[in-house]
């Protein structure tokens, strides 16, 4: 794992609030691919373990000045805030 450590560790959190039945082990070694800990590698983790996820490729900078409002989302879920 490359610059973030604990992100194994807020993947088994997230995972454990949805309920699935997972290791500490189990979801480092999922993650511990060439990809490190890019989305791609969190994406590729939960479709392993049958979670459904979407992850999308943003269209160029150049884009974005054409949309009237950006949006981010927040979501807390329990004691856990993902954007």
């Amino acid at each position: 794992m490359t610059e973030v450590d604990n992100i194994d560790i807020v993947l088994y959190h997230y995972l454990q609030a949805l309920s699935v039945k997972v290791s500490r082990g189990t979801v480092h070694r999922l993650l511990n691919t060439p990809l490190g800990d890019s989305i791609r590698s969190i994406s590729d983790a939960l479709d392993v373990l049958h979670v459904k996820n979407e992850v999308y490729q943003l269209p160029s900078h150049d884009y974005f000045p054409q949309l009237e409002a950006l949006s981010l989302q927040y979501l807390r879920w329990t004691e856990i805030n993902f954007v």
